[in-house]
């Protein structure tokens, strides 16, 4: 979980990898899909546990480090455009 610098939205996972943001002034919840990339969800992949979301300084990305994938697999590092919806993988 981590939180904008004006506590607005707070961005929340979980175990499966499914991003949320929610909005503490109206108290919604917003579905903002998987951490992972389209090209790796149709491939198959799928997340078992997250450990951790950091926010950019400027708050445009969102950091995540899945570290245990369904099937196995090594721990990456994936990007959130919190502005387009756009995910990547990093590392």
């Amino acid at each position: 979980m981590v939180a904008t610098a004006d506590g607005k939205t707070v961005y929340l996972t979980d175990n499966d990898g499914h991003l949320f943001a929610f909005d503490t002034k109206q108290e919604s919840l917003r579905d903002l899909g998987l951490l992972l990339p389209d090209d790796e969800i149709a491939a198959g992949r799928e997340i078992h546990f997250v450990n951790g979301l950091t926010l950019s300084k400027d708050e445009r990305s969102l950091y995540s480090l899945p570290c245990q994938f369904k099937g196995g697999g090594s721990p990456s590092l994936y990007a959130y455009d919190t502005l387009t919806g756009e995910k990547h993988r990093l590392a």
